[in-house]
This record gives C-alpha cells, structure tokens and sequence, in this order.
C-alpha cells in the first residue's frame, strides 16, 4: 500500500514538473518571438529616421544653393531681384 501511494505522489510530482517546463518552455519562446519583433520595428524606425535626416539635408543644401545664386547675383549686378506680389 505505502509503494502504491508513493508511486502516485512520484507520477502526480513528475506530471506537474513537466506542466512547469513546458509553460517556462512556452514562456521563453513567446519572449524570444516579441524580442526577435521588438528590433525590427527599432531597426525599421531607425532607417525611416535615417531616411528622413538624408531629405532634410539635402533640402538644407538645396535652399542654400538658391540663396547662393541669389547673393552671386545680387553682388554681380548690384541690384535685388524683383518679386511682385501683384493679386
């Protein structure tokens, strides 16, 4: 009698054990999958961002290219340019 219920605490010991391993099991893999998720949408936000600092760069230089053009002109002809602002 004292085998048999030793046997079955053991079984209901052992069933449990394995409850726990596979819910930590479980567990990691769904931690890995959101971390594996986590730095791709960092990845993707940083090469967004980077793409964004490259536009305004290169808008930077545009503007300042027209300014240029515009001083160059002022200072070869001695005048301003015209803007009319007619409606």
């Amino acid at each position: 009698m004292q085998s048999e219920i030793l046997a079955w605490e053991n079984g209901k010991k052992l069933r449990e054990k394995q409850k726990m391993e596979r819910k930590k099991s479980e567990l990691e893999q769904r931690k890995s999958r959101n971390l594996k998720h986590y730095y791709s949408k960092i990845g993707r936000i940083d090469h967004i961002a980077a793409g964004a600092r490259t536009q305004l760069e290169e808008k930077r230089k545009h503007e300042e290219s027209i300014v240029r053009e515009k001083t160059r002109k002022m200072r070869s002809t001695g005048k301003t340019p015209v803007n009319c602002f007619c409606f």
